[in-house]
């Protein structure tokens, strides 16, 4: 007979299938009899997307997500306790697994085939049954947040432009420029071995294969600054928003208050959506790096930015917030949905960080 040990490996080494900041996987593992201990790394994610460690909270909140749809494919039920400890805030959750009835979640299948598309997708309407199985998981998580669905062309088109901005910033702001480059695994090989990064082929995947080596020249910030110079920051800028363009629609995630529990509920909501999401075969890529910087520039900490850029994140968040925000809640997660008739490339993810404590 299997014992809890062996039941809770396998769990994680499935959960850890979450989505998280430039595939860093912010998380390690205490297990105590029944018990799994769940750590942030304050320092897994040090960009500066993840201010106040409200992105890396998203993360955990997908992995708890994926951790209570795995367990009871093995007969288990969970209960989780969200930051038990008010004076340690990177143990984010306990999980008690409790035998219950083995019961297969219908999204468990789709954990390890989720990925984030950032291809060019058909350009067709959300079909109103998809619509309306994804708007319905709201109610599943309770108080997860509220999901807010935009497919008007004309909104969407704002939309674009203001997000596709971040795109621009990795060609135009030399910190921006640093963290991305220097977290792509450039080969497949890299991909199977580190696990840890994002792969080449899924950061840019329309690019040609050829072409795909002779973009380690853009790692130099000296070629990027020549670059600049041609503007090419504004082509790469209308290209990403050409991209979004191209969604059925845009969504976001909603919730009532910045406190950290908030994002952790987020964080499970936006891992159910996205497991739906694929199960109906639409395509998702979040794009809310403009919001995650614009947080940090709001709190006072503009460093790294020129004035100029500083406005520029302003009001693009303003045009976003004032689109998606009608209620003046928090916006915790933006990400576009579409259809795409190609299967989006996989980032390796790494085994989980276990300790087991008698």
């Amino acid at each position: 007979m299997e014992g809890i040990r062996d039941v809770i490996k396998k769990i994680l080494a499935h959960a850890v299938n979450a989505p998280s900041g430039n595939n860093s996987q912010p998380w390690k593992f205490e297990v105590r009899g029944n018990k799994i201990y769940v750590f942030n790394i304050s320092d897994g994610d040090i960009t500066p997307y993840n201010f106040d460690q409200k992105g890396s909270y998203i993360a955990h909140g997908a992995l708890i997500e994926n951790i209570s749809i795995i367990a009871g494919k093995y007969g288990y039920e969970v209960k989780t306790e969200l930051f038990p400890d008010k004076n340690n805030l990177d143990n984010v959750a306990i999980i008690t697994l409790e035998k219950g009835v083995a019961k297969k979640d219908p999204l468990f299948d789709y954990i390890v085939n989720r990925a984030t598309n950032r291809r060019v997708y058909q350009k067709i309407p959300l079909k109103p049954e998809h619509k309306s199985e994804i708007l319905k998981i709201e109610g599943e998580i309770v108080n997860g947040g509220k999901i807010v669905l935009i497919e008007d062309s004309g909104e969407i088109e704002k939309l674009a432009e203001s997000l596709a901005l971040h795109e621009r910033l990795i060609f135009e702001n030399k910190m921006i420029h640093n963290i991305v480059f220097s977290s792509i695994l450039w080969s497949e090989k890299e991909n199977f071995e580190k696990r840890k990064g994002l792969y080449i082929k899924t950061k840019f995947p329309d690019t040609p294969s050829f072409l795909l080596p002779l973009m380690k020249i853009f790692k130099k910030w000296s070629v990027v600054k020549i670059l600049n110079k041609i503007g090419f920051p504004e082509k790469i800028h209308k290209q990403s928003a050409a991209s979004c363009i191209s969604s059925s629609a845009l969504c976001a995630i909603l919730v009532n208050s910045e406190e950290n529990v908030n994002f952790l509920k987020g964080g499970r909501l936006l891992q159910r959506i996205w497991l739906t999401a694929t199960k109906l075969g639409l395509s998702i890529q979040p794009m809310t790096g403009i919001p995650y910087l614009a947080r940090r520039i709001f709190s006072g900490n503009s460093e790294g930015f020129s004035p100029e850029q500083v406005t520029l994140i302003k009001q693009a968040d303003t045009i976003i917030d004032g689109i998606f925000n009608m209620d003046k809640k928090k916006i915790i997660m933006i990400f576009r949905l579409g259809y795409d008739t190609k299967a989006p490339v996989k980032t390796s993810k790494l085994l989980p960080k276990i300790a087991f404590i008698e």
